[in-house]
């Protein structure tokens, strides 16, 4: 009974550490997504600025 519950306390560790690392790679991926978002977000105000920004160092 004692190895049997060894057994079923390391598998579940296991399954902790595991699922640990799952979370931390999906928590990784959000912040690179949200960073990937930041850097779009901010060349789309360039590309919408750079016109406005070209007439007026022409003048």
């Amino acid at each position: 009974m004692m190895r049997l519950r060894a057994f079923l306390a390391a598998r579940a560790e296991a399954l902790e550490v595991l699922l640990g690392l799952a979370l931390m790679t999906v928590g990784v991926g959000m912040v690179h997504v949200g960073a990937a978002l930041i850097v779009a977000g901010a060349g789309l105000l360039v590309l919408a600025a750079w016109p406005t920004w070209l007439a007026r160092r022409r003048r």
